[in-house]
Order: structure tokens, then sequence, then C-alpha cells
């Protein structure tokens, strides 16, 4: 879990499905089906519904967009979940 404070700072990799966008900050559901948000370097839309997003972890588990990388609309995260 990224909120549990030992990951404070650290660079991460997330791939999550968006469920909420509002300008720079997005809500992600991950593999695990935890919410994780995620500052984005920019207001730009994200561009598919599955995205993978590397970046930093603020000490309030807010991850800061680094990179991303779109995964499209049709990914599945059971699978995904099965190789973590």
């Amino acid at each position: 879990m990224i909120g549990a404070g030992s990951l404070v700072g650290q660079q991460v990799a997330v791939v999550g499905k968006v469920s909420n966008q509002t300008g720079t900050s997005v809500e992600l559901v991950s593999a695990d089906d935890s919410p994780v948000r995620v500052e984005l370097a920019s207001e730009a839309s994200l561009s598919s519904a599955f995205v993978e997003i590397v970046g930093t972890v603020r000490a309030d588990g807010t991850v800061v967009e680094v990179r991303r990388a779109a995964f499209g609309d049709s990914f599945d995260m059971g699978t995904y979940k099965e190789f973590l």
C-alpha cells in the first residue's frame, strides 16, 4: 500500500484504472482495488482508462507523476494482478 509511509520519497510505478480526473488530480484504482491519488505533471487529460504512473510518493500518500504510459481501454487487471 502506497500510503503506508515506508515509501515516502521513493519512486514507484502504479498500474490502475482511472476512476476520476479533475485538472491535475487523478484517482486510480490499483490492481489490489486500492485507491491511489496521483498529481499529474500537467493538466493534459489521460488518454486511456488504464495507465501506468511512475512517480514519487509524498507524505500524504499521493504519487507525483514523473512519467506515464497508456495501457488502453481493455487492459486485463485480473491477469496483471496474478503476475504481482
